[in-house]
């Protein structure tokens, strides 16, 4: 009997005992025979060689050793031991596992499950990114602070032999006794003759001034060198479909240069809350001014939309209005640049309600006749000057409205009637804007200028360092707006079109006041969705930032798909009610590619893409979004979609999370549409020739005594017109500030077109 041990191997391992026995067994046959001289070994031999190889066969089993011609078996491996000692996951050295980690978990090199680190950037432009790398690192010299922000590295003073005078920090060495002069870092007594031979301006040799520059001119070896400086004021400025307002950051990083002065505009009274009342310091936007600028200067507009009457009528120490100039101008004497306050501006004009009356003769006492307007200018000035601030300067400036109505109207009112007099006047200046779609002319800016400039800033008028308080090459452009695909009516809100799920209502209004497009009538209903009774708005938090509750499916049987490609926006019709807080509409499309979806939802999460709409107006509003700003619904769903054959549209009720009393919503107009701004491109390029203009190194030599510029960057709606005051080229304009004779620095920590 033989046992194949190789064979026993797969099986098993063996007691010893056992191996011993079969061993034995194996190397002794039956009959006494050695192993390997029976038949087997025998009929071998004579197989492989049928000649005499037998023979050959037997001689080789004689010889000393024959009978041990098989090798003896090897000693069986010892079974493997897991290693997952302190291992939670990973190989366990035997071929399996440790164990598993969860979906959002990793298995580390040493074995434990961990999630794995997201870098933790956000607004962080540099520093530690939270995961052992880096969100950025700052360059030319600047230091990244302990918010991740890019900043000049904190001043070191230099007092190394030094016993006086300055330390470089805005600090002081030291200070030598009465009597004894600082020269050169040491206190000496010797009488200092100050040396202003041929010099203006600066160090006079003996600790003193030779003089100072008129803002913004610098002092170089002696010399008040020329300079203008740029402003910028940034207003509304998003296109319709645009989520947020670009920030002032925003702007000036895109522009690749930080401007010189920058303009804000305060309510000084206002009612916009509700109240009338003054407005504060705006401190939050100096800071940001600060950030972007630390030598950078600012203009505030102060605007009393109501209350005029308030700096005439018992105008004096202890008065309303007193305290308040007087609390906004301590607010600027802490701010360390250049302030400019430019009071009740453009009162030659006829939309501001302390501007002149001229157009509506049946007023009687109005606030805006001249003589009024000088009144209470003239006390503005005087509690601005009671407390003689070094840095705030008093800006005059009507609009450049006189060279046309004084033509039209011979009594028309004009520049002068409304100046308030030399002794209230720090500075003029003039809001000017070109309004055309062909390009400007080269002497298009010096000609306009000119009549103010003679007579109030020229040397043989009143003098006064002059701005052009307000200037930009105004667009106005008519969109045109047709909707070639219909999406149906209000009329009904139940049946094929219409499918609602959820707790969420959705009732029906007879009254249809607009619609989408001037050519779509959507029939004489609307459409109001409403959370339910008690729905907790902040309970679900959803993917396109605010939390869902509810949602209602617009399908119409477009099983064959219906075609969007037609139009390039989707167009709708919406408002809130005054009560309840705000609610937005989520607008989720798909194709035909989502017929795997379930019948009772037409859109499936996955190859959807949507648009979110904050209602935020009680009155109707229409909402423009292009077709290309559609993102992906969810993370992992198709990128893009089949615009020519959408299968159903699906929209949601969403709240911001801020309160559960959800204002309802209402949507009138429901279409895509095609929509376009024919004459955009001229227009930019006016605007470009305009800036141009404005920022030309001409104006330092033709106008000697304009010292600032502000261009007024916004985008305004009237009705179907649009109003764009915008920069038309950030690089563009970025170089022009840098222009020679513009005070801009040269900060490069900005890259064009960021």
């Amino acid at each position: 009997m033989r046992f194949d041990l190789s064979k026993m191997r797969l099986v098993g391992v063996l007691p010893a005992a056992l191996l011993t026995v079969l061993v034995g067994c194996s190397r002794e046959s039956p009959s006494g025979e050695q192993p390997g001289a029976g038949p087997a070994a025998g009929s071998a031999g004579s197989t492989a060689d049928a000649s005499g190889s037998g023979s050959a066969g037997k001689a080789a089993s004689a010889e000393p050793g024959a009978g041990k011609a098989e090798t003896p078996a090897e000693p069986l491996p010892k079974p493997c031991a897991p290693q997952c000692q302190d291992r939670e996951c990973g190989d366990n050295g035997c071929g399996g596992q440790c164990g598993t980690c969860t979906a959002e978990e990793r298995c580390t090199p040493e074995g434990s499950c961990k999630v794995p680190c997201k870098p933790a950037c956000g607004t962080r432009k540099c520093g530690d990114d939270g995961c052992g790398g880096s969100c950025g690192a700052c360059s030319n010299d600047l230091k990244c602070s302990e918010t991740g922000e890019c900043v000049e590295p904190p001043c070191v003073p230099e007092c190394l032999m030094r016993e006086c005078g300055q330390d470089g920090c805005g600090g002081v060495c030291g200070v030598c006794p009465p009597g004894v002069l600082c020269r050169k870092g040491k206190c000496d007594s010797a009488p200092c003759e100050p040396d202003c031979a041929g010099r203006v301006c600066g160090d006079d040799g003996c600790e003193g001034s030779c003089g100072l520059c008129p803002y913004p001119d610098k002092c170089d070896g002696g010399q008040c060198v020329r300079r203008i400086a740029a402003g910028l004021f940034v207003g509304p400025g998003k296109e319709p479909w645009a989520r947020e307002e670009p920030t002032l950051g925003d702007v000036v990083r895109k522009l690749g240069q930080s401007p010189t002065l920058f303009h804000q505009q305060v309510g000084f009274p206002s009612d916009w809350s509700g109240k009338c009342e003054f407005g504060a310091f705006p401190k939050a936007w100096a800071n940001e001014v600060l950030g972007l600028n630390p030598t950078g200067g600012i203009m505030l507009t102060l605007l009393p939309q109501c209350g005029f009457s308030q700096f005439v009528a018992d105008f004096g120490p202890g008065s309303p209005a007193w305290a308040a100039i007087q609390a906004l101008t301590r607010e600027a004497m802490a701010f360390p640049g250049q302030v400019f306050f430019r009071f009740a501006p453009d009162m030659n004009t006829h939309w501001y309600p302390w501007a002149t009356c001229y157009f509506d003769n049946e007023k009687t006492g109005c606030a805006g006749k001249p003589s009024v307007f000088r009144e209470a200018f003239q006390n503005f000035c005087h509690a601005v000057r009671d407390l003689s601030a070094p840095n705030v300067r008093v800006v005059w400036t009507p609009h450049e409205f006189e060279p046309y109505w004084s033509v039209k109207y011979p009594d028309y009112p004009g520049y002068a009637e409304f100046y308030p007099g030399d002794d209230a006047v720090d500075w003029v200046g003039l809001s000017l804007y070109y309004q055309d779609t062909e390009a400007p002319r080269p002497e298009e800016l010096t000609n306009r200028l000119r009549w103010f400039y003679d007579e109030f800033s020229a040397p043989g008028g009143h003098n006064k360092p002059m701005m052009l308080a307000e200037t930009a090459s105004e667009c106005p452009v008519k969109e045109n707006l047709s909707c070639p695909v219909t999406l149906g009516n209000f009329d009904s809100v139940s049946g094929s079109w219409w499918g609602a799920w959820g707790e969420l209502k959705v009732r029906k209004e007879d009254s249809a006041p607009t619609s989408a497009c001037r050519l779509l009538r959507t029939g004489s209903s609307h459409i109001v969705f409403e959370a339910p009774p008690g729905a907790d708005a902040a309970a679900a938090p959803h993917a396109c930032s605010g939390y869902y509750v509810g949602g209602t499916a617009f399908t119409a049987d477009w099983d064959n798909g219906l075609d969007f490609s037609r139009g390039n926006v989707f167009v709708m019709h919406a408002r809130k009610e005054e009560s309840g807080s705000v609610p937005s509409i989520q607008v989720e499309v798909c194709d035909t590619r989502a017929a795997e979806c379930p019948e009772d939802d037409p859109c499936c999460d996955k190859g959807t893409v949507s648009a979110t709409f904050r209602i935020e107006n009680f009155d109707w509003q229409r909402f423009v979004m292009p077709l290309s700003e559609f993102r992906p619904t969810v993370p992992g769903a198709r990128p893009s979609l089949d615009w020519s054959h959408i299968r159903a549209v699906k929209l949601h009720l969403l709240s911001d999370g801020k309160s559960d009393n959800l204002s309802p919503l209402h949507l009138d107009g429901f279409a895509v549409g095609s929509w376009n701004r024919p004459g955009e491109s001229r227009c930019k390029t006016a605007a470009r020739k305009w800036a141009e203009l404005v920022f030309s190194p001409r104006n330092c030599m033709e106008l000697p005594n304009l010292r600032a510029v502000f261009w007024h960057h916004d985008r305004r709606e009237q009705g179907d017109e649009v109003r764009d005051y915008r920069i038309p080229d950030y690089p563009f304009f970025g170089k022009l500030l840098s222009a020679p004779c513009y005070e801009v620095p040269q900060l490069q920590s900005f890259a064009p077109g960021r």
